[in-house]
C-alpha cells in the first residue's frame, strides 16, 4: 500500500513538506462484529488523520503483518483461553482489504504474526500456550498447510510466553522471543523445513519484540518489556551473544513503565521505542528515540507524550511517528523535531493495539 514519499527520521531538522497522503493500517482489541482493522490516512495539507473501519469479522485482531511485496495482509485473532485464528487478506490498489482465507491455530492468545521476506512462510506466536506455529503461503497469498510448531517447556516450572517471531531478511533464521527470558533460533530451509537450532537464556531480561539491523544483518535489537532495556545481539547460525544493553527510561521510573513497540526508519539509522505507564499517568508515557552508530543503538532522546499506553509505533516520513495509544482509544501522530515530539493529529480507534 502506498506510504507517501519524502525525508525520513534521519536527523533532527526542518523539512519543506509537500501536501501528500500517508497510509497505514491499525489493529485493535474489538468484539467480533465491531470494527477491528482500520485503514488510516494522514493528509499533510490539512493535517487531518482519519481511520476508516475496514474489517468487522475478526475478534481482537491485535497484530498485523504485510508481505514484503505489499500485496497481502495477515492478522491474528487474540483470544484468551481459546485457540487462535490466522487470517489472510489481499490489499487492493486503493487499500481496501479482501478476505482470502483463514487457518486454525492450536496456540491460545495469539499475539504476533510475521511474514518471511520471500513471502512463502508466515509465523504466529501463542502467548498463553508458549507455542510458535509456521504456515506455508501460496503465491496468491492464501494460507496453506502448517509446516512447523514448537511448544516451549522450562525445567524450572516457569511458564513460557511466546511473544514474537521474526524471519531474518537474509539468513535462514527464524527468531522467537519468550517473555519469560529466552530467545530461540530456528533454521529455515527454502522448502519450508524448520528445526530448532539454538536457545539463548537472557536471564533477567524479558524479550518482547525483535528487529533486525538494516546494515550489518548479523545484528538485531530486542526490546525487553518489564526491564525496559534494549538489547543489541550479534547472531550466527549457531547462536547469539549480547553486545550491549541500553536502558530505555530513567532508573527511578523503570518500575512504573513497560516497553511496548520498537520500530526503525527506512535508512536504519534510528530506532524508536514506546514506554507505557503502568499507573495510567499520561505524564509518564514516552517515546524513546535512539540513534544507531555502527549498528549499535545509543540513547538519544526521551519525550513524554499525551497518549495513554502507547502499545505500538509506526515511523512515517518527514520525521513523523504514529503511536497506538490503547488506553486513550487514539492513534496520535507526532513529528520529532530538535528532540521534541510535537503532536500533529489524532483520530479515534477504540483499544488500538498495533500499527502497520
Amino acid at each position: 500500500m502506498g506510504r507517501g514519499s519524502g525525508g525520513l527520521l534521519d536527523s533532527p531538522g526542518n523539512y519543506q513538506v509537500k501536501a501528500m497522503y500517508y497510509h497505514f493500517y491499525a489493529g485493535s482489541y474489538a468484539e467480533k462484529g465491531s470494527p477491528g482493522i482500520y485503514r488510516c490516512t494522514y493528509n499533510s495539507e490539512d493535517k487531518s488523520l482519519e481511520a476508516r473501519p475496514e474489517i468487522f469479522s475478526v475478534e481482537n485482531p491485535s497484530y498485523l503483518a504485510e508481505s514484503s511485496d505489499g500485496r497481502f495482509l495477515y492478522a491474528i485473532s487474540e483470544t484468551e483461553n481459546q485457540r487462535g485464528t490466522l487470517y489472510a487478506y489481499r490489499i487492493c490498489e486503493d487499500g481496501r482489504l479482501v478476505y482470502l482465507n483463514e487457518a486454525s491455530c492450536i496456540g491460545m492468545q495469539l499475539c504476533h504474526v510475521a511474514v518471511a521476506s520471500g513471502n512463502h512462510l508466515v509465523s504466529v506466536a501463542g502467548y498463553q500456550s508458549g507455542i510458535i506455529e509456521v504456515f506455508w503461503l501460496q503465491d496468491n497469498g492464501f494460507i496453506g498447510d502448517k509446516v512447523f510448531e514448537d511448544v516451549w517447556k522450562h525445567d524450572s516450572g516457569v511458564c513460557a510466553h511466546a511473544h514474537c517471531t521474526a524471519f531474518h531478511p537474509e539468513m535462514p533464521i527464524l527468531l522467537a522471543c519468550d517473555l519469560s527470558g529466552w530467545i530461540y533460533g530456528y533454521e529455515v530451509s527454502g522448502k519450508g523445513t524448520i528445526s530448532r537450532k539454538f536457545e539463548f537464556a537472557l536471564n533477567s531480561y524479558d524479550p518482547r519484540h525483535v528487529l533486525f539491523s538494516k546494515h550489518d544483518k548479523t545484528f538485531c535489537y530486542i526490546i525487553c518489556e518489564a526491564s525496559n532495556t534494549l538489547l543489541t545481539l550479534r547472531l550466527s547460525e549457531d547462536g547469539a551473544e549480547i553486545i550491549r544493553a541500553v536502558g530505555c527510561c530513567p532508573e527511578d521510573e523503570s518500575a512504573f513503565l513497560a516497553a511496548g513497540g520498537i520500530k526503525s526508519n527506512s535508512l536504519g539509522n534510528m530506532l524508536v521505542v514506546s514506554e507505557r505507564s503502568l499507573n495510567v499517568s499520561a505524564a509518564s508515557n514516552k517515546i524513546v528515540t535512539m540513534r544507531i552508530v555502527d549498528d549499535i543503538p545509543e540513547q538519544y532522546d526521551i519525550s513524554g507524550i499525551s497518549g495513554l499506553f502507547p502499545r505500538d509505533l509506526k515511523v512515517l516520513e518527514n520525521n513523523m511517528i504514529a503511536a497506538a495509544c490503547q488506553l486513550s482509544d487514539r492513534i496520535i501522530l507526532y513529528r520529532w523535531i530538535d528532540g521534541q515530539m510535537k503532536q500533529l493529529a489524532e483520530c479515534r480507534v477504540p483499544k488500538v493495539s498495533c500499527l502497520l
